[in-house]
Order: structure tokens, then C-alpha cells, then sequence
């Protein structure tokens, strides 16, 4: 019998980690790096415009907001 749920699928799952050093500046507290994640975004959408049927989870690390913070 065929699956009928729409949210449950065979198809792979991929999880791209944007890291947190590559995301952000983190010699500098609190510093998104705008220019990169503008370009992680344009290869994001080449990739979906390439292959419509990816089902794609995008996480990140927490770069110089997180790191900054936890300093005593």
C-alpha cells in the first residue's frame, strides 16, 4: 500500500550547517559577515532551482553572538 501522508517521504533529508565562523566574525563580538551569508543564501536558492524536490534543513553556529556572550 502506497504511503498517502504528505509529510512523510522517502526521499533524503539534508542538513547544512552554516558555521558559526564562517557566518560571522568572531574576533569582533556580535558581527554578522552580511556579504557571506548574502552569497551562502544565492547558492541555497541555485541549489533548490536545481533540484525542486530536495528537502533541505539549514542550521548555523552561534560565531561571535554565542561565543561572546559565554566569555566570563
Amino acid at each position: 500500500m502506497a504511503n498517502k501522508n504528505p509529510f512523510i517521504s522517502h526521499s533524503v533529508v539534508v542538513f547544512l550547517k552554516l558555521g558559526g565562523s564562517l557566518i560571522t566574525d568572531k574576533t569582533r563580538a556580535y558581527t554578522a559577515r552580511h556579504e557571506v551569508i548574502a552569497r551562502l543564501a544565492g547558492e541555497v536558492r541555485q541549489a533548490l532551482d536545481a533540484a525542486p524536490d530536495l528537502r533541505l534543513v539549514v542550521g548555523h553556529g552561534s560565531g561571535s553572538f554565542g561565543h561572546w556572550a559565554a566569555r566570563p
